[in-house]
């Protein structure tokens, strides 16, 4: 887990040192960073921030779902858009929608190939594309 932060990130429980809405060594997207989720700067149990757990949402998922699958006695096969380090174990990566174009066919594969370099030996994508002239 990361937090960005050289030592403890926070001096007492209501003043946060570090902002993670304004301190990030970058802004991932055109969005601000927080503009469909929580704020970074929230504290689960535990004293927890939501910046070094948020990762693992898809993870706690995909294991929730497979741990419920084999108690029924169903081979679990699932698919999941988020993944991080530990998925893999229990899931799919799919790499989202994506246009019907050569580009993003394209781009596909190679997503599929850095996927698999970094242990996620089974993933995929929209072979035909979800958006634009499919036919």
């Amino acid at each position: 887990m990361t937090n960005f932060c050289d030592g403890p990130c926070h001096a007492s429980t209501d003043s946060p040192i570090f902002d993670y809405s304004k301190d990030l060594p970058y802004q991932p997207g055109f969005d601000g960073i927080e503009s469909r989720t929580i704020s970074l700067n929230s504290t689960h149990y535990g004293n927890v921030s939501e910046a070094n757990v948020h990762v693992f949402h898809s993870l706690l998922q995909t294991h929730s779902t497979y741990l419920f699958l084999k108690s029924k006695n169903i081979r679990p096969f699932i698919v999941s858009r988020g993944s991080t380090l530990g998925s893999s174990k229990y899931g799919i990566h799919w790499s989202g929608d994506n246009f019907a174009s050569f580009e993003y066919l394209k781009g596909s594969i190679a997503d599929s190939f850095n996927n698999q370099l970094f242990g996620f030996q089974m993933n995929g994508a929209n072979i035909c594309g979800y958006k634009g002239n499919t036919t």
